[in-house]
């Protein structure tokens, strides 16, 4: 399928660029796009627009169990130079995946997403989408004046539970800025003020929180929210509340970080996974 795409995609003449009258569009669950690695591979390397739909992305796929859930694979396509892995957290993000996978550099672009529904999130903005993360909101809503204590970086699905987290903590007293981030690589692509801005690492502790492996946070966050083993069988609630993502654990593992670095900033290195040994299976 995804070698077809390519074909296509290929055959048809394009602009400087990389745009023709006809984008091949797949679709499969994300896990099985790990099938289809060696052609998307393939279409980063030649610049051929495609635009690959991959549904039932995260541990919240539910009964399907721990052959479908790619907590891991999402490692492999960011670090694949040339395409664009998107996880948006709502509709409005998803519009500005689709917007720039067709119309922005040429490559391809793999949009990931949950199978369970989303709500649409205040102040999700579809020009921070295609900037790679921006900052969503920052709570308590009259803190304008404070600077953030924590930041929380979350993907998908994920940017719902930093929102729920975030107005948590920020009533104990902990200013909390939520950024959603669907795509690290044009992320990476911003200048250093505008990156900096987003995540004040320098200056508050930031964490992510996404419900895949947590490989290649530590190059944004001090810490993380992520898993550490397979998924399981079972309806999508129960599964993030048995993986440690439920609202109220995320919120105590997080009051706890901030409190342990209540006057200092980890370095280099020291990087943290908030929920390993959470689940030992």
């Amino acid at each position: 399928m995804a070698a077809i795409a390519n074909g296509l995609a290929a055959y048809l003449p394009q602009s400087a660029a990389g745009t023709t009258g006809f984008i091949p569009i797949i679709s499969t669950f994300f896990m099985f796009t790990l099938y289809a690695a060696p052609a998307l591979r393939m279409a980063a390397l030649q610049k051929l627009r495609t635009i690959t739909v991959a549904t039932h992305e995260s541990i919240g796929i539910g009964e399907d169990g721990p052959t479908h859930q790619p907590v891991a694979l999402a490692s492999f396509f960011r670090a694949l130079p040339g395409l664009r892995l998107w996880r948006p957290a709502d509709a409005e993000e998803v519009m500005a995946a689709w917007q720039y996978a067709i119309e922005g550099e040429a490559g391809p672009s793999v949009l990931c997403f949950s199978r369970q529904a989303v709500p649409l999130l205040e102040g999700s903005r579809r020009d921070g989408a295609t900037k790679g993360a921006y900052t969503l909101a920052t709570y308590p809503a009259d803190s304008s004046t404070q600077a953030p204590r924590l930041v929380l970086v979350g993907t998908g699905s994920e940017v719902a539970l930093a929102v729920s987290v975030a107005k948590k903590l920020a009533a104990q007293g902990i200013v909390t800025s939520v950024v959603s981030m669907p795509c690290m690589e044009l992320f990476d692509k911003q200048s250093a003020e505008y990156k900096r801005q987003v995540l004040p690492s320098n200056k508050a502790l930031v964490v992510a929180i996404e419900a895949w492996s947590s490989f290649g946070w530590a190059r944004y966050a001090h810490a993380s929210v992520s898993m550490h083993t397979f998924g399981h069988s079972g309806p999508q609630a129960d599964l993030f509340e048995m993986f440690g993502f439920g609202e109220e654990n995320v919120a105590r593992i997080v009051s706890d970080f901030v409190d342990r670095h209540s006057s200092d900033l980890p370095g280099v290195g020291e990087f943290e996974e908030l929920l390993l040994g959470h689940v030992t299976h």
